[in-house]
């Protein structure tokens, strides 16, 4: 095995923890008939969890292919069919008014892959991918010839008197009789909903494929680390040209397809602007016909020897949604249909070639990434997969058991952050967001099925996935109605897309521009952080965020019976004042400086922890005790603060840096007013070498390595004491509030901590 074929940075597999030891032991002492109830149960989830795992990946087991830390786990050759079903958002669209919207759809769903998979299985078909209502199958060259169970009378095509046509021309003509076949029987398929009917065009090449796994990241709500896997070649790309040129009840073959087959079966109507592409209009049933092609396949056919076990259950959970393998296990699978409101990502991704020397590397790194982005955003990645469209992504926000009141929000925040991702990469990628009710449940058979999202949502946001410009993000008008301010959506002109006979209005999100300033001002005043990212992802609608927030502190605070108000006049040695939190409030003006009372973490230095509920006044107390000190104690202001999001320990970093430069060109003005320019007159110079990176962290550009430059400016940011400069010659880090921690007292609890290290005391 060589080293390309592994997942770079995954984890190995750890030894049984001692409750799994014990857990064993505890069964082998169970009664017989309790082992019985047992091995019934988990033979039942076996088979419900099979439904999700396609036949190529138990076959990579069985060769030892499967390993976590493998990628390529499967190279071959074969027919691969592109199917596309037409009708199911008119299905959905109109079964998401009923309240019982959900249990039709999935009745009609069944109907209608039931007997659509049967005929893929019995044509040695394997499905690999569901994308949505569309199926990619892999049908594989196999020589029965050197079966066990080839008898030497039947030939692999099933057609007596005929010469064998070789592995991979049977493979692509199985693959051609199954797709005449699916036509016959379920073109127009009636539905019973409206008068809504569904069909299929389809597009069939062959060649050379590989199957490869990535991610392995553990989303938030399992233990399970999660990987997807994708069919890739040539044949692939031969069906995202044939796939379209086939209409409703038309298969269409590729130019290699049609050489392998063209004396089997008989062309169609000619494809005029595509002459090198064929249709399919029957086969030629003089010398080849449905029953024999069938019956030959089945005869061959011991894909059955190499099904799952048992003893591979566990490995099953690598593939299935943590929560629908919940229901798998407790025998309610149904149960996970619903209709609900949900936010959607569609990522098209390109230049990537999965095919090349580093293509597996490359794909690992980039599912990795998105993993990362998605599960700390708290979302769940649906699908990853390469069909007509390119190299696809589907990200959905809101699906059980991570669901939120801000998934919209979740939503656009995880895209801006994908697109620095495709960016570092160098790759392109093009971002569409929707928000409304979809259907999510499974899709499909007993014998294979998937858990997806259908929906004119989900429709909507491949559609604006395909408008986007590169390395950019498109979101619908619903999506942007439910900003938490974090962000602002800029309105474009309306677009005509497929399916919808208006034009759609189009939004770009775009971060909130901050003002820049964290700290101390030239003017001597405060700018707070949390003027321009709130800490609890609350909505920031004020045109005027300063006089917001000063309103509120100056409410709030003055309510002298509140216990936490009153626990920090005591340690500040005085009653809140209104004065001080008004808009022309300055700091280092008195000419007489205050002192507090002693003993406290103000006056001998120290920590203070506010910690309680959101929405109880934490940064309101800690913007009153930050403003009391610096004007009346005039201790100097430096900033560090974390919210709700991802990739906020960067957010504190960059404020750090900023407000202690603050501090340093309030008291040297002829500092430069850029704080790069500034940063790299008072790096001391053991941090020299550093320059480079910290200016890419405070210029707030894609770090290369977040943990590493975080690490350095830690490091940087303690350096020692502001030299003796007028009035100011030590400084104190000022405490902050935290909206962190999950504990939740009935109210606000202040606490003095002792941090000497960290927090001289102040003198004269």
């Amino acid at each position: 095995m060589s080293a390309d074929d592994f997942l770079p940075g995954q984890i190995v597999d750890e030894p049984p923890s001692t409750a799994e030891v014990l857990a064993n032991i505890t069964v082998d002492k169970l009664d017989d008939s309790v082992k019985k109830w047992l091995n019934d149960q988990n033979t039942q989830t076996l088979n419900g969890a099979l439904a999700f795992v396609p036949f190529i990946l138990q076959q990579a087991y069985y060769e030892g292919q499967l390993d976590e830390k493998q990628i390529v786990i499967h190279k071959g050759s074969g027919g691969v069919v592109f199917s596309d079903a037409s009708g199911f958002t008119a299905l959905t669209e109109t079964l998401a008014k009923k309240s019982n919207g959900a249990e039709l759809l999935s009745q009609c769903l069944t109907a209608f892959f039931t007997p659509l998979i049967d005929l893929i299985n019995a044509y040695r078909g394997d499905t690999i991918k569901f994308s949505g209502d569309a199926l990619t199958i892999y049908f594989p060259s196999v020589d029965d010839t050197k079966s066990s169970a080839f008898n030497g009378i039947v030939p692999p095509h099933g057609s007596f008197g005929l010469d064998d046509l070789g592995p991979m021309a049977t493979a692509v003509l199985r693959a051609s009789a199954c797709c005449i076949e699916i036509h016959k029987r379920l073109h127009m398929f009636e539905t019973g909903v409206d008068g809504v009917t569904l069909c299929l065009h389809i597009g069939l090449g062959c060649g050379d494929i590989s199957i490869l796994q990535v991610g392995g990241v553990v989303p938030p709500e399992t233990h399970i680390a999660r990987i997807e896997y994708l069919i890739s070649g040539a044949p692939l790309e031969q069906i995202s040209i044939a796939e379209p040129l086939a209409k409703n009840g038309e298969t269409c073959l590729s130019p290699q397809a049609w050489e392998l087959v063209k004396d089997c079966v008989i062309e169609g109507r000619p494809i005029e602007d595509r002459m090198d592409f064929h249709l399919l209009l029957r086969m030629d049933e003089s010398k080849y016909t449905f029953p024999t092609i069938k019956y030959a396949t089945q005869l061959y056919d011991s894909r059955a020897e190499n099904c799952f076990k048992l003893g591979q259950l566990e490995i099953t959970r690598r593939y299935i949604p943590s929560a629908v393998f919940k229901q798998i296990e407790c025998g309610t699978l149904p149960y996970v249909n619903e209709m609900r409101k949900i936010s959607v990502i569609f990522i098209n991704g390109s230049g990537l070639d999965v095919m090349s020397p580093d293509g597996p590397k490359q794909a690992q790194e980039l599912m990795s990434s998105v993993q990362k982005v998605c599960y700390s955003h708290e979302g769940t990645l649906n699908k990853f997969l390469i069909d007509d469209k390119g190299m696809l992504f589907l990200l959905v926000f809101g699906l059980p058991p991570l669901v939120h009141p801000d998934d919209p929000a979740r939503a656009v925040l995880a895209s801006m952050e994908l697109v620095k991702v495709f960016k570092r990469l160098n790759l392109i990628g093009r971002f569409g967001v929707t928000t409304g009710r979809s259907y999510c449940g499974v899709c499909g058979s007993a014998k294979r099925m998937e858990y997806t999202v259908l929906g004119d949502c989900v429709n909507l946001s491949a559609r604006l996935m395909a408008n986007a410009p590169p390395l950019s993000v498109l979101a619908d008008e619903e999506t942007s109605r439910h900003t938490t301010g974090e962000m602002h959506f800029k309105a474009l002109a309306p677009i005509k897309v497929k399916g919808k006979a208006n034009p759609i209005p189009i939004f770009q999100p775009m971060p909130r521009e901050a003002n820049g300033v964290c700290g101390v001002t030239l003017d001597r005043k405060i700018r707070f952080p949390w003027y321009d990212h709130l800490l609890d992802g609350s909505s920031l609608t004020s045109k005027d965020p300063v006089t917001a927030a000063k309103a509120k502190v100056q409410h709030l605070c003055s309510i002298h019976k509140w216990t936490a108000n009153m626990k920090v006049a005591e340690m500040l040695g005085g009653s809140f004042n209104k004065a001080l939190h008004s808009p022309d409030s300055t700091i280092g003006t008195s000419p007489v400086r205050a002192k507090a009372p002693a003993g406290s973490p103000f006056a001998d230095g120290g920590l203070v922890v506010i910690e309680g509920a959101t929405g109880t006044g934490k940064i309101e107390l800690a913007e009153h005790i930050v403003a009391h000190c610096a004007t009346q104690f005039q201790t100097m202001p430096v900033f560090g603060t974390m919210g709700p999001r991802p990739g906020e320990s960067t957010r504190m970093a960059i404020e750090l840096l900023r407000s202690t430069v603050a501090v340093h060109r309030l008291l040297n003005q002829s500092l430069p007013p850029e704080d790069a320019q500034a940063l790299e007159k008072l790096l001391p110079q053991q941090h020299a070498g550093s320059l480079e990176m910290l200016t890419d962290l405070v210029e707030e550009r894609a770090l290369a390595d977040t943990a590493a430059v975080l690490d350095v400016a830690l490091k940087v940011w303690i350096w020692p004491q502001i030299e003796e400069r007028g009035r100011w010659r030590d400084w104190t880090p000022t405490p902050w509030g935290s909206d962190q921690k999950p504990y939740e007292p009935p109210d606000l609890q202040v606490e003095r901590v002792w941090f000497g290290s960290l927090a001289p005391s102040v003198s004269e």
